[in-house]
């Protein structure tokens, strides 16, 4: 399974960004303006169970921004917040509860920065998508919300196959294929085998986004079969 850091997921009813990745661990926070959140840990095999599941999804980042319209006073605003909390970024204790509260408090000491406004920039710049950007006032109102962040780095696994090449039957598509079987199969639900190679084709792009059609591990019958 593929997590990036600073993909965007649904997962028991909220969604999260990934902030961190190590030891098969991602550490993740909410990401709903309304509520207080705080970095907290999920294990990937709980987020990997809840993909072949399907109680679990990718999704769009909701805080994409463009960058027409953004006021040039708005941007100063969000550099000196940037600065501030740049010495802290690469302190990987901030993920924990336990050493988050010294560190911020000693980054206060050093810039005279209160700790509530380095926590609350610290949060938003967790919670809006981990750039200078997420450190705008005013931040809803921006232009361009919602149009995709060019990026120079592609995301998704590296192509294996040929154009048209069948994908090479893995552990993790055997899973796949057993877990619809059970589910949609082998059941008194009467579900077509045209749906379940489209269940099989979505949890296997929620494991590994970005997948080119011609790479999915199966095709769905023609169209007069399906539902």
């Amino acid at each position: 399974m593929q997590l990036l850091v600073n993909e965007v997921f649904r997962f028991q009813g909220r969604s999260l960004r990934v902030l961190h990745t190590a030891d098969g661990v991602a550490t993740c926070i909410d990401i709903d303006l309304d509520k207080k959140s705080f970095p907290f840990r999920i294990m990937y095999s709980q987020i990997e169970e809840a993909f072949f599941d399907e109680t679990a999804m990718r999704i769009k980042d909701p805080f994409l921004l463009g960058l027409h319209g953004i006021k040039e006073e708005h941007i100063k605003v969000a550099r000196n917040r940037y600065e501030n909390i740049e010495p802290l970024l690469g302190e990987e204790g901030l993920f924990y509860k336990s050493e988050r509260f010294k560190i911020i408090e000693r980054c206060s000491e050093q810039t005279g920065i209160h700790k509530h406004s380095l926590y609350k920039w610290l949060i938003l710049y967790w919670q809006r998508g981990m750039s200078l950007y997420a450190l705008l006032p005013n931040f809803q109102h921006c232009g361009g919300k919602g149009k995709p962040r060019e990026t120079s780095v592609k995301k998704g696994r590296t192509r294996k196959n040929a154009p048209g090449q069948a994908p090479v039957v893995t552990d993790e598509i055997k899973r796949i294929f057993r877990r619809v079987t059970d589910k949609y199969i082998l059941t008194n639900k009467k579900y077509t085998l045209a749906y379940a190679a489209r269940r099989v084709q979505s949890i296997f792009l929620q494991l590994n986004p970005n997948t080119p059609e011609e790479e999915l591990p199966c095709n769905p019958p023609e169209k007069s079969e399906q539902l």
